[in-house]
């Protein structure tokens, strides 16, 4: 029978080496999975709307 420190300490391991394992194929997935044109469109959309705002907020800044 394994002590309880024992096993701690391979629960602890166990978890360093899933996460590494998760981390790995988080990456790979980002790296090989396309956006696709309506995401793009999204974020596109998004860029353009804070450059708006921002862009708002300096004319006000200029005008008082």
């Amino acid at each position: 029978m394994t002590s309880l420190f024992e096993r701690h300490d391979q629960i602890m391991q166990d978890i360093k080496t899933n996460n590494n394992i998760t981390d790995q194929f988080l990456a790979q997935d980002a790296m090989t999975t396309e956006k696709s044109p309506k995401n793009q469109e999204e974020e596109q959309y998004a860029r353009n709307y804070e450059v708006n705002e921002k862009g708002k907020k300096e004319n006000k800044e200029d005008k008082a």
